[in-house]
């Protein structure tokens, strides 16, 4: 679901992808001219998770599907933890929505904990050898539930942060 939201919202239209694009670009990890292209690469893997992830009873496209999320989301912590340490100040334009949102220590913690959670689930589809399920209808309501918390972080984030009263 996260990859979902991810991938479709950024290339609903053509401003959302050149925001993420902007965005890549802003991290300042990459030559000039290749935003765009990693931008594009990015969202066709984010597009290539969700097809293998849909392969539910082929227990190989998921594993793999759930590899590929896990090497992602690696790469996606550590770009965005250089770019903090670097003291950038790019948005995240990860979910289209979180338009004016910085990168922040918040987002490397998601990409972490979603990179774990992706490892275990393919080290669990390889272990198992049928599909239960029933196990599937009991995590499917959490699963979700994690997946909406996952993409309006930033906004959950904003929300518990403290209120300035300097300016009063």
């Amino acid at each position: 679901m996260v990859f979902l939201v991810a991938v479709l919202s950024k290339v609903r239209d053509g401003r959302h992808f050149r925001e993420f694009a902007d965005s890549v670009a802003a991290l300042r990890l990459l030559p000039a001219g290749m935003a765009g292209p990693v931008a594009v690469l990015v969202a066709g893997a984010e597009l290539m998770v969700c097809a293998l992830l849909v392969a539910l009873p082929a227990r190989a496209a998921t594993a793999c599907g759930l590899g590929l999320a896990a090497a992602m989301l690696g790469g996606f912590a550590a770009a965005i933890a250089t770019g903090l340490r670097r003291g950038v100040t790019a948005s995240c334009r990860c979910f289209g929505g979180s338009l004016s949102a910085p990168f922040g220590w918040h987002h490397v913690i998601r990409n972490v904990t979603l990179g774990l959670i992706s490892l275990s689930g393919a080290y669990a589809v390889l272990q198992q050898p049928t599909t239960d399920l029933a196990a599937l209808a009991v995590t499917a309501p959490f699963a979700l539930l994690v997946a909406a918390l996952t993409i309006r972080l930033d906004d959950l984030v904003e929300l518990f942060r403290p209120v300035s009263t300097s300016g009063r």
